[in-house]
């Protein structure tokens, strides 16, 4: 018999099939290289429309500022920052709303990631001056802001901005020098002062507001405050939807602020007011906010540097608080709450009257 296995002929199938030769490393690495160059020019396309568009955005703002008497006015602009986002900068920003006020930073960028435009991040050189909002009773002086850094974001929605937020550090805002005083007024100053804005979460229009800042200085006090603001804004969002809403009119409205609270505090004493407050048709401030205090003892010394020297007032008004005051608490202390309010021009407690209100803007 003849054995199979040295008979000559085709050898037994064995079911498999033959294999295949590896496609070639180098051929995979050319169709990588296609895909990066396809996905790379794709980009680079996307990143040169939305740089052109931005450019469009900007020069028909500035066009349609100047038609209504106004004035944009953008330094050395440049839009760049590829190939992740969009870097807008002016050096320096002007501002004009064609009725006396301007607005000058030495320096302004925005910044848009290109994956996220939506999301904007600004921010701004010192100084900054503006003119034409001197105080009352100082006409004619221009308010002089510097600090360290300033930072704001903005997320954009469908109707405008959603919320928004800025941080500086080392912020001080002064008087800038006149003729009849050559030096600079020093306002308002301190460590850090924060600011957010957001839409009301519950679609009503409103607007929340939240500002504090630590290490507060103000000329009246020898001491540093710490200082911070919860309120709602009746239909604030208008002043975010890009509509031109004038905050002054919104605050005219009955009502209008509502105080959720305002808390200072400083060494030995604290405050703590919560009410509604509104502008009255001369923009001095109108609502009540009742005030719970702590450290009452230390209230005449605290209050002295509001007044004239050798004035009684501060005495006179510590009396008032004491008077009119219910007992309280206030942070685990004893404190007293007592009734301000703001009406016809005038600050009381209770029924006396404690300063004259001048306009607040």
């Amino acid at each position: 018999m003849t054995d199979p296995k040295t008979e000559d002929g085709p050898a037994p199938d064995s079911g498999k099939a033959p294999a295949r030769k590896s496609r070639s490393p180098r051929r995979r690495y050319v169709w990588l290289a296609v895909i990066a160059l396809v996905v790379i020019g794709l980009w680079s396309t996307y990143w040169a429309i939305a740089r052109g568009m931005a450019q469009d955005l900007l020069h028909n703002a500035v066009a349609v500022a100047r038609a209504n008497g106004q004035e944009i006015a953008c330094g050395r602009e440049s839009l760049s920052g590829f190939p992740f986002h969009f870097e807008l900068s002016c050096a320096p920003l002007g501002l004009d709303d064609g009725q006396g006020r301007t607005l000058e930073a030495e320096g302004f960028r925005a910044v848009a990631l290109a994956y996220d435009p939506r999301h904007v991040i600004l921010e701004a050189d010192a100084p900054l001056t503006v003119s034409g909002v001197s105080p009352a009773g100082l006409p004619g002086r221009d308010l002089l802001a510097t600090w360290q850094n300033a930072r704001a974001s903005a997320h954009f929605g469908d109707t405008g901005i959603d919320r928004a937020a800025m941080e500086l550090s080392a912020p001080q805002i002064l008087l800038a020098e006149g003729a009849e005083d050559p030096a600079p007024i020093a306002l308002i100053a301190a460590q850090d002062a924060q600011v957010h804005l957001r839409a009301a979460p519950d679609g009503s229009g409103d607007a929340d507001i939240a500002v504090s800042g630590s290490e507060v200085a103000l000329p009246a006090f020898n001491m540093p405050l710490e200082m911070a603001l919860v309120a709602r804004l009746d239909e604030g969002t208008r002043l975010l939807d890009g509509s031109g809403a004038d905050l002054a009119a919104l605050l005219s409205r009955p009502d209008a602020l509502k105080v959720t609270s305002i808390d200072v505090t400083g060494e030995g004493f604290a405050l703590r007011a919560s009410g509604t407050l509104s502008l009255d048709e001369k923009r001095r401030l109108q609502g009540e906010l009742p005030l719970t205090v702590t450290g009452a003892d230390r209230l005449p010394a605290l209050l002295a540097p509001l007044f004239p020297e050798g004035s009684n007032a501060s005495v006179a008004l510590a009396g008032a608080i004491m008077a009119f005051g219910r007992p309280a608490e206030l942070d685990g202390e004893q404190a007293v709450t007592v009734p301000l309010a703001f009406r016809d021009g005038v600050a009381r407690v209770g029924l006396i009257p404690i300063a004259p209100l001048r306009p607040v803007m």
